[in-house]
């Protein structure tokens, strides 16, 4: 008996032996497969598209704001820009206010350093209840100022009201922004869902949706033939060059939102 044992162990070894490089093979593969497949699912392969660098003098738009620019507003503009041949920087952070945003994120610095063609603010979110918005009106002034600084075109996108609506902080951004134009998103708020935790931030879906309808205006408001100059506010527009108001067009559902 003791003989069968020691014959059935020492068989058992040798199938193990013979056995164990094609083991370590076959295990070896499979983590290459896993790791392999994992890797493309956390880092997606480029297209060709996208590995093509844009030239040193490809026109700058700079977008800084507060946490409504990353709820899929930005998401969505940055492949449109780059297809468009532009360099699209974004600056934003949480909790931000119009008194506070240049300095947090060192808006004269950055005006410096990329010299934008177009300047986006989204901003304004965070003072939508304020008792008494009109105390931030010399901060839109001031940052309006800033962003316009050298020539650069600038537009505000106005935050979405919830609904339960806003104080009036929208109104100021419409009066004090000048020289800066104004995507007014009220119209299209109403359409838009919100973060449950909240009921003030879109949700993914809804920013993407939000900023389909701003790239809509955007290219309406382009200067024809510029590096992503706006046609000036039209307030600004010299009687003389302003078209009867006739014929200004009628709004569009492609591009909720009032302008200015």
């Amino acid at each position: 008996m003791r003989q069968v044992f020691r014959y059935s162990r020492r068989m058992r070894r040798s199938i193990f032996a013979l056995a164990s490089p094609y083991a370590h093979r076959l295990v070896c593969a499979s983590v290459a497969v896993l790791f392999a497949v994992g890797f493309v699912a956390i880092f997606p392969v480029s297209s060709a598209a996208d590995q093509v660098p844009l030239p040193p003098d490809a026109p700058v738009v700079l977008h800084a704001g507060d946490s409504f620019v990353h709820v899929g507003f930005t998401q969505t503009l940055a492949p449109k820009f780059k297809a468009s041949g532009v360099r699209y920087v974004v600056r934003a952070q949480h909790s931000l206010y119009i008194p506070t945003i240049s300095r947090a994120l060192q808006l004269p610095d950055l005006m410096r350093q990329y010299k934008p063609s177009l300047v986006i603010l989204n901003i304004g979110g965070n003072e939508m209840q304020m008792p008494k918005p009109s105390d931030h009106a010399p901060a839109v002034r001031r940052l309006s100022a800033v962003v316009s600084a050298g020539g650069a075109s600038c537009v505000w996108v106005t935050p979405p009201p919830p609904a339960h609506g806003e104080t009036g902080i929208i109104g100021e951004i419409l009066r004090e922004s000048t020289p800066c134009r104004v995507y007014d998103s009220r119209p299209i708020a109403p359409s838009l869902d919100r973060e449950k935790h909240d009921k003030v931030h879109p949700t993914r879906p809804a920013g993407a949706k939000w900023a389909e309808a701003f790239w809509v205006w955007l290219e309406q408001e382009r200067e024809s033939g510029s590096s992503w100059k706006l046609k000036p506010r039209p307030e600004l527009v010299p009687s003389s060059e302003a078209p009867p108001a006739t014929s200004a067009p009628a709004p569009t559902t492609s591009a909720p939102g009032a302008s200015r």
